[in-house]
C-alpha cells in the first residue's frame, strides 16, 4: 500500500509517498480500505511541527478518513464490507504509526462510526471532524439558541461552513467573516445572513450595526491573535466567545481584560475533545443528530477540491494557499 510519510517537519515537500505493508489490526481494531481522506488544519500544523500532539519522526500524517471495512475483530460491531468513517480522537491516535493519509488504515473500533447513507464513499472523510467540532461548540458547549446572532470567523473553511449550517438549523442568525471579496457571495449562498469582509470593512463597527449596537450573542473563532480583542468589542454584554484554533500562530492573543470583565463575557478555548472524549453518551447523541440531518439534507458537506493520493504535496500546498472554500479531500 501507499502511505504519506515525513522525515522532518517543514513545508509541504517534506511529505513523500512510500510503499508499506498493509497493517494488521490488533484486538478491538478494524482495518479499513480508504476511499476518502479529509484534510484539516491539524494536518498542516502537524507537518509544520506546531500541532500540540507532536509525532515522532519519521511519521505518517492525517487524522480523518473513511472507507470500507476489510477486517474486524469477531466481537466487533463492524464487519467486512461496512462503510465507516473515523471520529475525532487525536489524543488517542499517534499518526507516527496510524496516519490515515494512506490506502489503508487501522483504528480502534470505538473511534469509528458508520458512514451516513446519504454520504458517498468518496466523501466519507468530509464529515466528523468538521461537523462534530461545530456541533459540540455551538450546541453542547455554547448552547446556541433560536433567535440568537452568531459570528462565525473564517467561515469559508470546512468547520466554518459546518457551523453555519448547524446554526441555521438551530434558528440562529449567522454573520460570517472572510478576508476575500470572492468568498462573500459564496458565503451568502451557503447560508450566511450577512458577511463581513474584515480586510475592507471595520469588523466591530459592522457587527454592532448588524445587531442594533447590542453586539453578537456568540462568536466562534479559529483565528485568535488580534481578533480576540475585536471580538470582545463585537460581542454583547454577557455574550460568549469560543476559540477553537490559532490561525495567527505564532502571533498570540492580546486584549484589554477590563473589557472582558466589565461586559461579563465568557471567553473559553474549545476543542472537539472537550465534550466528546469524556462523555460517550454526548458523542453518540451528536452522531445521531448529525447523521439524521445529513440523510434529511439539512446538512451537506461542501467539497472544495479533490486530489489523488500521489498529489498529497499539492493538496497541502492548496490548503495553505487561502483559496479553500469547504473541504479538501484526497481520494486514493
Amino acid at each position: 500500500m501507499r502511505k504519506a510519510m515525513m522525515r522532518s517537519f517543514g513545508p509541504p515537500d517534506v511529505l513523500e509517498l512510500v510503499e508499506a505493508e498493509i497493517p494488521s489490526p490488533k484486538p478491538h481494531e478494524v482495518l479499513v480500505r480508504v476511499t476518502s481522506i479529509g484534510m484539516n488544519r491539524s494536518d498542516v500544523d502537524c507537518r509544520q511541527g506546531i500541532y500540540p500532539v507532536k509525532p515522532h519522526l519519521p511519521s505518517g500524517i492525517g487524522w480523518e478518513a473513511g472507507g470500507i471495512v476489510v477486517q474486524a475483530d469477531e466481537n466487533s460491531t463492524f464487519k467486512a464490507g461496512d462503510r465507516v468513517s473515523s471520529l475525532p480522537c487525536s489524543k488517542f491516535v499517534d499518526v507516527t504509526d496510524y496516519g490515515r493519509t494512506a490506502d489503508y488504515f487501522v483504528a480502534n473500533a470505538e473511534w469509528l462510526t458508520n458512514t451516513p447513507d446519504s454520504v458517498p464513499d468518496r466523501d466519507a472523510g468530509a464529515i466528523w471532524i468538521n461537523y462534530l467540532t461545530a456541533y459540540g461548540a455551538l450546541m453542547d458547549v455554547g448552547k446556541l439558541e433560536q433567535g440568537e446572532t452568531i459570528v462565525i470567523s473564517a467561515a469559508s473553511g470546512a468547520t466554518g461552513i459546518a457551523a453555519m449550517q448547524i446554526a441555521k438549523l438551530s434558528g440562529a442568525r449567522v454573520i460570517a467573516t472572510t478576508r476575500s471579496d470572492d468568498k462573500c457571495d459564496r458565503l451568502l449562498a451557503a447560508g450566511a445572513d450577512h458577511v463581513i469582509n474584515t480586510r475592507t470593512e471595520d469588523y466591530v463597527c459592522r457587527a454592532l450595526t448588524l445587531t442594533g449596537d447590542r453586539g453578537a450573542d456568540f462568536i466562534f473563532d479559529p483565528i485568535t491573535g488580534p481578533f480576540v480583542a475585536r471580538h470582545l468589542e463585537a460581542v454583547r454584554r454577557n455574550g460568549r466567545v469560543l476559540i477553537y484554533g490559532v490561525l495567527t500562530y505564532p502571533e498570540f492573543a492580546s486584549f484589554d481584560p477590563d473589557v472582558l470583565i466589565n461586559k461579563h463575557i465568557t471567553l473559553r478555548g474549545y476543542t472537539v475533545d472537550d465534550p466528546y472524549l469524556t462523555d460517550r453518551s454526548a458523542l453518540t447523541a451528536a452522531i445521531r443528530v448529525i447523521s439524521d440531518h445529513l440523510d434529511e439534507g439539512g446538512l451537506r458537506p461542501v467539497i472544495c477540491r479533490r486530489f489523488p493520493l500521489e498529489q498529497v504535496v499539492e493538496a497541502h500546498e492548496y490548503s495553505e494557499s487561502g483559496q479553500q472554500f469547504g473541504k479538501i479531500l484526497i481520494n486514493p
